[in-house]
């Protein structure tokens, strides 16, 4: 009995060990992200997956230069993966060493609960497009790795007859003038509308990313925002332009999936983004948790499929 009882005893001290391990490298690999070393390949090991890429000051800049500073992430369609995309894009983005901003002006303030914080916060976007001089005073700092947010409010929704009354579809570009000098891009999580807040967000932006499910109607959701996108610059907004459409909840094994993802591409060529994001019960569970996908599950396929996503928005600007 004591042999057996040893004998556990060291497994469970092996098990230990080998997460202690495993916690180690994760540590180091996001140390070795956030030190801001010169541009090197980071090797998290081949088991996760994938490599981080750390930028120096110059290389962000750069690849600053092609990306534009504000990038809208807007579909009037609901549950296509525009919070799962702000979110998990925006933290790769820090993780590669940009200090980014994310800015939730949904009302349902996905994106907000989604980093781990409360729907109902005193400070919000609300108060700042209230009075864009407070918008500092907004910000949730570091709610992961380089990532900051300006959280939205259900209450947003009941002040958008007031905002629109005093001229407010320049208020979200106000906000951001107060802002942009503290960061490298800025995202905005965008409501599943073309409404007016929407059409701040457009208007503010210099370039929007389109997420479009790999499903039937999808071709018919994405004109509308194309033609939203036209409509702005013809308002105003000439720097404004579509930076890439990104297939979502993509099943490679589905032929409707796999068609529609096609057909994407054969319509926008130039637009469409090589990485698709999977259909990944991880992405789906870790918003409940208040958690990137980075911190709730780094070595699934969802995670990979993020990280490669900023690897392309960098590359391609």
């Amino acid at each position: 009995m004591v042999n057996n009882l040893v004998k556990l005893i060291t497994v469970y001290l092996t098990q230990v060990d080998r997460c202690a391990q495993f916690f180690h490298r994760v540590f180091q690999a996001k140390i070795g992200v956030l030190a801001g070393r010169r541009t090197i390949p980071l090797e998290l090991s081949k088991e996760r997956g994938y490599n981080f890429v750390v930028l120096d000051s110059a290389a962000v800049l750069a690849a600053r230069s092609k990306m534009g500073k504000v990038i809208a992430i807007a579909n009037q369609k609901g549950g296509v993966g525009k919070t799962t995309t702000a979110m998990n894009l925006a933290a790769a983005m820090s993780l590669a060493g940009f200090r980014c901003l994310l800015i939730d002006v949904d009302p349902q303030a996905n994106a907000t609960s989604g980093l781990g914080l409360r729907k109902n916060l005193p400070n919000t976007i609300l108060n700042a497009l209230l009075n864009p001089r407070r918008a500092t005073d907004v910000i949730v700092r570091h709610v992961t790795a380089k990532l900051d947010i300006i959280p939205s409010s259900r209450n947003l929704v009941n002040m958008t007859a007031d905002l629109m009354d005093r001229e407010a579809e320049g208020r979200l570009g106000q906000v951001v003038e107060y802002v942009e000098d503290s960061y490298d891009i800025i995202f905005v999580d965008c409501p599943p509308s073309l409404g007016f807040l929407t059409r701040n967000a457009l208007k503010a932006s210099d370039g929007v990313l389109i997420p479009i499910q790999c499903e039937y109607y999808a071709m018919e959701g994405l004109s509308e925002i194309v033609t939203a996108v036209g409509r702005t610059q013809g308002r105003g907004n000439k720097a404004l332009e579509i930076r890439g459409i990104l297939c979502t909840m993509y099943e490679a094994e589905v032929s409707l999936s796999r068609e529609v993802a096609e057909e994407v591409k054969r319509h926008f060529p130039a637009l469409t983004y090589k990485t698709r994001i999977p259909r990944d019960s991880a992405l789906s569970e870790a918003p409940s948790f208040g958690k990137t996908i980075f911190d709730y599950d780094i070595r699934s396929r969802g995670a990979r499929a993020y990280i490669e996503l900023a690897r392309e928005v960098i590359n391609r600007g």
